[in-house]
């Protein structure tokens, strides 16, 4: 299957080095959201001294944030698999 423009996004690359590939973006993302789920409360007694934000206030901001990342991630991820394929046509899988 081809892309959005008639090529495929991805036609140099083998496919295990393509899964390779995949593996590791998986694993860094997962990665970073561990890391900023830990960083984002042990940030909050500063950010409540600087802002005087009560706990309240504070958990409202992390729920906002949360359903923006989700939002946007997930209307980006609708928009890119509709116009890009995951495979490429000269490999079969």
């Amino acid at each position: 299957m081809m892309g959005w423009n008639g090529f495929s996004p991805l036609p140099s690359i083998s496919r295990d080095r393509r899964r390779i590939w995949t593996m590791i973006m998986v694993n860094l993302a997962a990665i970073l959201e561990r890391a900023d789920e830990q960083v984002l409360p042990s940030t909050f007694k500063w950010i409540s001294r600087t802002f005087r934000a009560s706990p309240e206030q504070l958990s409202f901001i992390q729920l906002s944030r949360a359903l923006v990342q989700g939002g946007t991630s997930s209307s980006l991820l609708s928009i890119m698999d509709l116009h890009y394929t995951r495979s490429c046509p000269n490999i079969n899988v």
